[in-house]
């Protein structure tokens, strides 16, 4: 979806209509996720189709963001595009399997958020953001049964920014196959909070 706004507004000129902001930010936090397991081979509505999510994993989360903001001299009239590179790991503290370890993977990721931004003052802003992100599989921390290139996430995300500093989350829903084992689907779910820094920009 992000890269059909991005399409529309080079198609409309939108960008030329807009003051440009470019900024770049330093964040880093912790990911809480866990693997959530669906019977593959049962119909809808059946009782062997379940989702069984396995125990929460934490691990530390760090990322270099880049922003570029569309805005005009109304706070309401402000939107900007995210992406950037980041290291996080999914995985879940229960094993797939009995005896087995648990299973995380760590990623170096790439976003591309679309968000409309709020600004209340020269001090604070409300940020709400959407879209994708596409991870690669750096190190992997558990039985390579059934592994997968890497991982694509749909995010939801919510970020407070006081001064050059921003606090935020991220919801991560799985939307590519961690896993096929027998007749389960494994797919990555994850909650990454974070705290950012603002380390340049230019208006």
């Amino acid at each position: 979806m992000p890269y059909l706004f991005l399409a529309l507004w080079l198609l409309l000129g939108l960008p030329h209509a807009y003051a440009q902001e470019h900024r770049i930010h330093l964040q880093a936090g912790w990911t809480a996720s866990y693997i959530q397991r669906y019977a593959a081979a049962a119909p809808l509505g059946t009782k062997s189709n379940f989702v069984d999510a396995r125990s929460v994993s934490h691990a530390p989360y760090i990322g270099l963001e880049y922003e570029h903001g569309f805005t005009r001299s109304s706070p309401c009239d402000h939107w900007q595009l995210s992406t950037g590179l980041h290291v996080l790991t999914f995985g879940a503290n229960r094993a797939l399997f009995p005896n087995a370890l648990p299973n995380a993977d760590t990623y170096l990721t790439l976003p591309l958020l679309l968000g409309h931004v709020w600004r209340f003052n020269r001090r604070w802003q409300l940020t709400i953001e959407g879209g994708t992100e596409v991870g690669f599989a750096l190190q992997q921390r558990s039985d390579p049964l059934g592994n997968t290139w890497g991982n694509v996430n749909v995010v939801a995300a919510i970020e407070v920014g006081w001064h050059r500093l921003r606090f935020g989350t991220r919801l991560q829903v799985g939307v590519t196959d961690y896993r096929l084992i027998n007749d389960s689907i494994y797919r990555h779910s994850g909650l990454t909070t974070y705290v950012g820094y603002r380390l340049w920009s230019r208006e």
